[in-house]
């Protein structure tokens, strides 16, 4: 797979069908090296277009300062850049610009800016923009792989599910091949352990770790109505306290997205992108769940995630106020394009951590503007 830039319910009990033992390769996270917390680096956007005119505007803190007289910047090989002047960054030649920055004895983690060759698609326009009542979805991310053979139960789940014409306009599902390394849709990232996943299969909603829940029997149609359907509507009663808005299109193998959000409350948000594929045929393995439509073919498995984490890039929000951010998926060749759609959530900042508030699907080269409850 090629470099991506940018990048249940409380109280369920343990249950007697046995769960997959937990097979992950964990990555940590691309740092800076021997930084200080105390001065950071920071763009506000980290895409730009390399004509000369398009820049990202550079921001450095010590602590809550922002600083400029003696600050130094260095690129990937650490040696000094005169690529960012006056705290500006731009260029007309197209790739990916590393820094990071020093202040006295302190300096910064890394940051990479991508500069590409497409403009960057407008956004649609504001179709109420006194409004902030937004229409609402919730995040089903699933926990799964080819070599987890109860993986099947939740599968059918999902189907049921996606196939109930009551909920299916409600959730985006994503699925995340994370058990096994000869997975084909296999993807190593630190969300199964940032959501507590131990066993395999498991579900959670809007990535809040609390919700994560694993099956309790092999009847599908009892598990939806007994323990998935009550832990979603859990989280689709709660407000939609912000909605997207995006613009994309596909410049050679590159997909270019430009994301809007808009608050309904003040609050702190962060904004992410997840890149997915369908009907990827890879053999399931299979502990005896029975279906016509067998579980070799595979949906909405997640490719690539764009950002810094799986939350993405962020900033605080009055009421009415809108962030905006950039991302760029590099396609990987084996990804057939007509199977490709991208999810983009975003998420607010609760007492216990961010959750996702709302979350759109999207088809590559296709624009969406704000969604708004009736």
């Amino acid at each position: 797979m090629k470099k991506i830039f940018t990048f249940l319910a409380a109280g369920l009990a343990l249950f007697s069908i046995p769960s997959c033992t937990l097979t992950k390769d964990e990555v940590s996270d691309a740092g800076g090296g021997l930084s200080s917390k105390e001065l950071s680096l920071e763009a506000d956007t980290y895409v730009i277009t390399a004509d000369g005119i398009s820049a990202a505007y550079i921001t450095v803190k010590n602590g809550s300062e922002v600083v400029t007289d003696g600050v130094k910047f260095y690129d990937a090989n650490n040696k000094p850049t005169d690529l960012i002047e006056d705290m500006v960054f731009t260029t007309t030649t197209p790739g990916e610009y590393t820094f990071w920055a020093s202040y006295k004895t302190l300096h910064t983690d890394k940051i990479t800016i991508k500069a590409i060759s497409a403009q960057i698609p407008s956004l649609p326009g504001d179709p109420a923009p006194s409004s902030s009542s937004f229409q609402k979805r919730v995040l089903i991310t699933q926990y799964t792989g080819t070599g987890c053979g109860w993986c099947p139960i939740m599968i059918s789940v999902l189907r049921a599910f996606n196939d109930d014409p009551e909920y299916k306009d409600k959730g985006v599902i994503t699925a995340l091949h994370s058990y096994n390394k000869n997975d084909p849709m296999y993807l190593s990232t630190s969300l199964n352990s940032a959501m507590n996943i131990s066993g395999y299969p498991a579900v959670n909603f809007n990535l809040i770790k609390s919700s994560s829940m694993t099956v309790t029997k092999r009847d599908p149609a009892a598990e939806l109505q007994l323990y998935f359907l009550p832990a979603f509507d859990k989280q689709y009663k709660k407000q939609a306290k912000a909605g997207i808005s995006v613009a994309s299109l596909i410049d050679g193998n590159q997909l270019v997205l430009n994301i809007e959000t808009k608050a309904a409350v003040s609050g702190e948000y962060k904004v992410a992108a997840w890149l997915m594929e369908d009907n990827i045929q890879a053999v399931q393995a299979n502990n005896g769940i029975s279906s016509e439509e067998g579980f070799n073919t595979h949906h909405n498995a997640i490719r690539a995630i764009a950002g810094p984490d799986f939350y993405g890039y962020g900033t605080k929000l009055e009421k009415n106020g809108k962030y905006r951010q950039l991302y760029v998926f590099d396609l990987d060749d084996t990804w057939k394009r007509e199977d490709l759609h991208f999810a983009v959530l975003v998420s607010y900042r609760e007492s216990t951590g961010y959750e996702v508030t709302n979350v759109i699907n999207c088809i590559p080269g296709e624009t969406y503007p704000y969604e708004y409850a009736e």
